[in-house]
């Protein structure tokens, strides 16, 4: 992440190639020409307080729904939930979540 007040030039090219920005997308959240972008990460052009808050609230936006995308949502009929209770409590996993997460962990070590 970019330091208030002290952005770092190279670590904001760094970021935007690693999350495959252009130069105009970051420009337009600055409101600014694509050029301007380049000469931010060359250091020619330094960058308002305004512009470098709104691209460390865009960057934090970007990076969020990253590491978000590593978390797993799972969708189960009914019919399909109340099984799963059902097991669970035969297992003794008041839980039901508790008892998925014991069942794949279960299942992955013993396919090492």
């Amino acid at each position: 992440m970019m330091k208030t007040q002290n952005m770092d030039y190279k670590e904001l090219k760094s970021w935007r190639l690693k999350h495959k920005f252009k130069q105009p997308t970051l420009a337009k959240i600055i409101g600014q020409a694509s050029i301007a972008i380049s000469k931010i990460e060359r250091g020619i052009r330094n960058i308002t307080p305004a512009e470098e808050k709104l691209l460390e609230n865009f960057i934090r936006d970007v990076d969020a729904k990253e590491s978000s995308k590593n978390s797993l949502e799972l969708h189960f009929t009914q019919d399909e939930w109340n099984k799963i209770v059902r097991l669970a409590v035969e297992d003794n996993t008041p839980n039901p979540i508790d008892w998925i997460v014991k069942k794949i962990r279960n299942y992955i070590s013993m396919h090492d």
